[in-house]
């Protein structure tokens, strides 16, 4: 059996509002959102990525700073026009898996530091190589 293209914005949203989670730890009443690469920040864009869509979700979690519950956003998946129903809902996978990699990264705790912050830039750690033994 051969896969819808999705051609519309209609037909993405249709595809994302069938994504849902069952009962479980994961069930952080995620949501989606679409913006049609053509009506997108020009300033974000740095070349044409051709056409299609930005999607990106939200969910709810415990904030990092004050614990208290609110609403993360993960980043901007592009998906282009004439891509597969499933290769639409792999991509939305795509996205919860890494956010859910990113919270553990959070809340994983050793020696009550943050060994694992998804925050650190590139160049926070380059500068634990300085240190590095052998």
């Amino acid at each position: 059996m051969e896969d819808e293209k999705v051609m519309s914005g209609a037909q993405l949203q249709e595809i994302l509002t069938e994504i849902s989670f069952a009962p479980n730890c994961v069930d952080m009443k995620w949501d989606w959102s679409i913006v049609d690469v053509r009506s997108a920040d020009p300033g974000w864009l740095t070349r044409d990525p051709g056409d299609g869509w930005l999607i990106a979700t939200t969910f709810q979690r415990p904030d990092r700073g004050n614990g208290e519950i609110s609403r993360g956003q993960g980043r901007k998946w592009f998906v282009a026009r004439g891509t597969t129903e499933s290769g639409v809902v792999k991509t939305c996978f795509a996205a919860c898996k890494m956010i859910l990699e990113h919270e553990i990264m959070e809340a994983f705790l050793y020696k009550e530091k943050r060994v694992f912050d998804p925050h650190n830039t590139v160049a926070e750690l380059a500068t634990l190589q300085d240190g590095k033994r052998g």
